[in-house]
């Protein structure tokens, strides 16, 4: 009898990040941050360790960070922001921006059996964290959608599990029907979107193995350097109303929070207010979103800041805090992850690590604060896990 070999450290460290990032976004979202930071600094000696050398990571994406974070240094120059809010950056922001890449890159390094055990690891943190959002909502009365939003962005490198059972399509199928299913059943945009979005970038992928995420990330980019100008089109509060009556007071508010965040990027449309100062900037604090109407019997209402803390896109404040040269620095980084996906992967990989990509991006676009810092650890928790499932391609002859 042949005993497999046991799983390294470094396997358990990332099967334990996959397995528990769900039920942390379930429970208490701020505790993926410590969550991350535990992992990385586990991970880190025990790689240089095994390998005799530290990580090396993707030198395009590490320059695209750079670059992010040192324009986000230089912006504290022209901050218009409260002091507080770049030394809250400094802080949280920066060190993930840094200790992401190297933490990414050691999951490469995982042999077959590895892969698989983080693959299931994937797979039962998705499924338990669902459980535990269930048990929140009808037990306690909670509502954290960072657990569905989370369950909903690891599904996908959980396929990777599925491709082991004997009917890899059918336990796929349903394992994405049944995340789809809760985010849309408990009314989660953001976890809705992870899934279209990503379905819809797997399918072009499959078509299109190599054009396919060039021109996913074609259209990205074009997102990218449209939505200030998008934003100030959107229609008002009355106007989104009046044609779609079904449409969520909730969203009704979020697009008067984008249309006014998109005028205020067009008072510095170069290099923005300075990074963070979304939290404190003046216009965003002063004008007030106030409104009260009905539709039929449906009522409308909202009463906050234009910007309460953060304009709920991502997209939108780099825009704001950075500017066009924000927006294009993240387009580099966009360019940096497709490049690696192309490099790194291929078959089913290449289609779960550009429907994680592309989900990701829908989030971007309608919650959450570009530097939360347990949103930034739960993607890099994303990115590193997709990582370690895939296997490396078939050298070419």
């Amino acid at each position: 009898m042949i005993l497999s070999p046991r799983p390294s450290p470094l396997a358990l460290v990332f099967a334990l990040a996959a397995l528990l990032a769900p039920m942390m976004a379930a429970i208490v979202p701020k505790g993926v941050a410590p969550l991350f930071v535990v992992v990385g600094l586990a991970v880190l000696p025990l790689f240089r360790r095994a390998q005799g050398h530290w990580p090396r990571p993707d030198r395009a994406a590490l320059a695209a960070l750079a670059a992010l974070t040192l324009l986000g240094l230089a912006s504290l120059a022209w901050s218009r922001g409260l002091p507080g809010d770049g030394a809250m950056w400094l802080r949280q922001a920066v060190p993930l921006l840094l200790l992401g890449p190297a933490v990414v890159a050691a999951a490469a390094t995982l042999t077959a059996p590895e892969r698989r055990l983080v693959g299931r690891a994937t797979l039962a943190g998705c499924l338990l964290g669902l459980g535990v959002y269930l048990f929140g909502h009808f037990a306690l009365g909670l509502r954290t959608q960072p657990g569905l939003v989370a369950a909903a962005m690891m599904s996908w490198p959980a396929l990777a599990a599925c491709t082991a059972t004997a009917r890899p399509r059918l336990a796929g199928g349903l394992l994405l029907l049944v995340v789809t299913a809760f985010g849309v059943g408990f009314g989660s945009l953001s976890a809705a979107l992870v899934m279209g979005l990503g379905a819809g970038a797997a399918l072009v992928t499959w078509f299109a193995p190599r054009r396919g995420p060039v021109l996913i990330a074609a259209a990205l980019a074009g997102w990218i350097l449209a939505v200030p100008l998008v934003a100030t089109h959107l229609p008002t509060p009355e106007e989104a109303a009046n044609r779609l009556p079904m449409i969520a007071s909730s969203t009704v508010h979020r697009l008067a929070i984008y249309r006014g965040t998109g005028e205020l990027v067009m008072h510095a449309p170069w290099f923005g207010q300075g990074v963070n100062a979304a939290r404190s900037l003046p216009e965003g604090q002063n004008q007030i979103i106030n409104y009260v109407f009905y539709v039929g019997d449906k009522r409308f209402s909202a009463l906050s800041e234009l910007i309460p803390l953060h304009p709920h896109n991502a997209l939108l404040q780099l825009w704001l805090e950075l500017g066009l040269a924000g927006a294009v620095t993240a387009i580099l980084l966009l360019a940096a992850v497709v490049r690696l996906i192309l490099r790194r992967t291929e078959g089913s990989s290449r289609l779960w690590a550009m429907a994680a990509l592309t989900g990701v991006f829908g989030v971007l676009n309608v919650s959450f604060g570009a530097w939360q810092s347990w949103w930034l650890c739960l993607m890099l928790v994303l990115a590193a896990t997709v990582r370690a499932v895939s296997p490396p391609p078939a050298p070419r002859p």
